[in-house]
C-alpha cells in the first residue's frame, strides 16, 4: 500500500517538475479559450468595471441602501493601482454632462495634455442606459477618483486644489448618501495637503466640518474628521489640544474605533510623549 502511495507521489513530482521547466522555457501558457489582457482589453475591463460602480452608486441612491455604496468605495484601493485618465475619461464622458465634467478638465492629462471632455458624441453611444439619471453622488464618487489618481501620480499641486473643490461640492449636499463619500474626500483633502506641508492651513476648515458633523448625527463624518484631526495636531506636536479634542468626545461609537485602529501607531506615538503618574 505504501509502495503504491510512494509511486504516485513520486510520479506527481515529476510531472510538476516538468511542468515547472516548461514554464521557464516557454514561459505562462495563455488558458484555452481565453482572450490575452493587452493595453487595450485592460483598459476596457476597467472602463466597464468603473461603469458598474457607477450604476452601483446610482441604485444604492435610488434604494437609500448604504450597504451597496459602501461595497463600491471599499473597492477603491483595488481600482487605484490600476486607474488611468484615459479610463476615467471614457467613463466621465459616459456618465457626466458637459457641465457636470468641467471638474475633469482641469485635472485629467493624457499624454501631458488635458482631456477635452466633449460628451456630445459618447451621449449617443448605444451601450449607454438612456433611463440612467446622474446623481450629484455619482459625481461626487468620480472626482475622489481623479483626486486619488492625482495623489498616486505626486501631481501634487493639482491635487490639493482638485481635493479642495471636491470638499466644496460635497458640502453642498445634506443627503445622508453623501456622507460616505464626503468622509473619504476630507481624507484625500487632508493627504494632499499632509504632502505638501500645509496641514496646518485646513485645520479650521476640519474643525467646522467636524462641528458639522456632530450636528448632523454623521457617525462616519465624526469618525474620519476626528482621527483628521488627531493627525493634524500630532504632526505639528500639539498634544495638549490632541488630548482635550478626545477628552470631549463623549460618542466614541464602533465606527470611530475602527477608523482610529489605521491611526493606532501615530496615537501610541503620541501617548509616549506623556510620563507615567
Amino acid at each position: 500500500f505504501f509502495g503504491v502511495r510512494f509511486e504516485v507521489l513520486k510520479d506527481f513530482a515529476m510531472s510538476a517538475s516538468a511542468i515547472v521547466e516548461s514554464v521557464k522555457e516557454n514561459g505562462i501558457p495563455e488558458p484555452k479559450g481565453g482572450i490575452a489582457l493587452n493595453g487595450s482589453n485592460k483598459h476596457d475591463l476597467l472602463v466597464a468595471e468603473l461603469r458598474k460602480n457607477v450604476e452601483v452608486i446610482d441604485l444604492a441612491v435610488g434604494t437609500k441602501d448604504s450597504r451597496l455604496q459602501s461595497r463600491v468605495l471599499r473597492q477603491t484601493r483595488i481600482i487605484r493601482p490600476k486607474l488611468t485618465s484615459a479610463a476615467l475619461g471614457a467613463v466621465v464622458k459616459r456618465t457626466l454632462s458637459k457641465e457636470e465634467s468641467s471638474f475633469f478638465s482641469k485635472y485629467l492629462f493624457e499624454n501631458g495634455v488635458a482631456m477635452e471632455m466633449d460628451t456630445s458624441t459618447d451621449k449617443k453611444s448605444p451601450d449607454l442606459s438612456a433611463s440612467m439619471t446622474t446623481v450629484p453622488e455619482v459625481s461626487a464618487y468620480l472626482q475622489l477618483l481623479c483626486v486619488a489618481m492625482l495623489i498616486d501620480n505626486k501631481n501634487l499641486e493639482n491635487a490639493v486644489e482638485a481635493s479642495t473643490e471636491l470638499i466644496e461640492f460635497v458640502s453642498k449636499f445634506k443627503s445622508r448618501t453623501m456622507d460616505d463619500i464626503g468622509s473619504r474626500a476630507f481624507f484625500f483633502y487632508s493627504r494632499a495637503h499632509e504632502l505638501t506641508n500645509n496641514l496646518a492651513v485646513i485645520r479650521p476648515r476640519l474643525l467646522t466640518a467636524y462641528r458639522t458633523a456632530v450636528l448632523r448625527h454623521d457617525p462616519t463624518g465624526q469618525a474620519m474628521l476626528l482621527n483628521l484631526l488627531l493627525r493634524n495636531y500630532i504632526h505639528y506636536k500639539l498634544y495638549d489640544q490632541a488630548d482635550k479634542l478626545v477628552g470631549r468626545e463623549s460618542n466614541v461609537n464602533s465606527t470611530w474605533s475602527i477608523v482610529h485602529g489605521r491611526f493606532l501607531p501615530c496615537h501610541c506615538a503620541w501617548l509616549s510623549c506623556f510620563p507615567y503618574p
